[in-house]
């Protein structure tokens, strides 16, 4: 402000001096105008020089911000790197305990369930993917447990199984009453009928042992039954009567050793021989998509709708059943579904005073080179 009234002054002074000569005034008045103008001009300088060490001083204070700002900027960033730093070590401390570990866990898990070790499990991490990965090992660890508890019941199950069907292959009164008949017809003198009734004894215990196989060729099966039928037609002359229809084209599938003959057994013994009437055995076997079935009917005196129920009700439980009584026909179902597993089917149809027909449904099967099945 004070530099702008200073000009003024001096654009006064000179507009006083141009007037002073225009009207011929004194030099001396024009001289004291002078001084005047050289004051203000001196008044100018000073307040330059003023403003000049004004702004000297304001860019000195300006550069000593900048220093300033520089300092503030470096100690900013070395807080950045320390907490960079900081928050790094604290994602690297995440990621070993939330990815690394469960990962070596699960690789411990693998490495205990491949030593039998199948209780082991491991704890669920938060990440979903290797959550969802902890919790289908530990599922995959469960169901072995499983299996392998369902195999060792299934084994003790067969084991018992086997132990039942040993028994019936060699059933003591059975043996007796067939040598009784072959002495008998000897004493008769009937050399032909002991010849024939012996060689059908031998033929059944062959077959029955099989050289321990588990597995035998249809044939044979059906030759085993066409014996043990034999054998009981020999005994009980015409009051027992049997028919065996079977395709030769069937002959070669493989099919469970014993399938048969322990549902003949039952029909003869609770079936024909409770009647006065000639017994009838009928064993069919045919074959119905990928299926062998097999249908043995007697014309005994049948079950009661009760004990129908209570058989059936027995059948169901499967490889559970106890067979207290009639074992011949609940051990043939629990070795078709220990052997055959779920398609394999026994159906127990019966009607009181008409007879009872076993259906048996098992997949085919074919003898491979080495004797096993396909």
């Amino acid at each position: 402000m004070l530099t702008l009234e200073a000009v003024d002054s001096m654009e006064m002074y000179v507009a006083t001096i141009k007037e002073n000569i225009v009207i011929n005034q004194p030099v001396a008045k024009n001289e004291n105008v002078m001084l005047q103008v050289e004051s203000s001009n001196l008044l100018v300088l000073d307040i330059l020089q003023e403003f000049i060490e004004v702004e000297i001083n304001f860019a000195s204070s300006t550069g000593s911000e900048v220093m300033n700002s520089v300092i503030v900027l470096s100690i900013i960033e070395g807080f950045v790197l320390l907490a960079t730093f900081i928050l790094s070590k604290r994602i690297k401390h995440s990621l070993t305990k939330n990815v690394e570990m469960p990962l070596n866990e699960l690789m411990e898990m693998s490495d205990q369930i491949s030593k039998g070790h199948l209780n082991y499990r491991v704890s669920i991490p938060p990440i979903t993917e290797l959550a969802a990965l902890s919790n289908q090992m530990n599922g995959m660890a469960e169901n072995l447990n499983v299996l392998l508890e369902e195999n060792a019941k299934k084994q003790y199950h067969l084991a018992q199984s086997e132990m039942r069907v040993l028994q019936a292959q060699i059933t003591p009164h059975f043996i007796y009453n067939s040598l009784d008949a072959i002495l008998a017809l000897a004493e008769q003198g009937d050399m032909a009928a002991v010849q024939k009734m012996t060689y059908s004894l031998s033929d059944f215990f062959r077959i029955s042992l099989s050289k321990g196989r588990d597995w035998i060729t249809l044939e044979k099966e059906i030759k085993h039954i066409s014996d043990y039928l034999l054998i009981l037609k020999m005994r009980y002359g015409d009051m027992l009567t049997y028919d065996i229809s079977v395709s030769e084209e069937l002959h070669s599938y493989t099919i469970l050793k014993m399938l048969l003959q322990p549902v003949v057994e039952n029909a003869v013994y609770h079936g024909t021989k409770a009647v006065r009437r000639v017994g009838l055995i009928t064993v069919t076997a045919y074959q119905e998509d990928d299926m062998l079935c097999f249908s043995i009917a007697d014309n005994g005196k049948g079950v009661p709708p009760e004990k129908l129920a209570e058989i059936r009700a027995e059948l169901n439980k499967g490889v559970e059943t106890d067979f207290r009584e009639g074992y011949g026909l609940y051990n043939v179902n629990k070795r078709l579904l220990l052997y055959y597993g779920e398609k394999a089917r026994l159906t127990f149809d019966s009607q009181l005073n008409h007879g009872t027909t076993v259906t048996i449904r098992v997949p085919l099967h074919e003898l491979d080179q080495e004797g096993g099945i396909n």
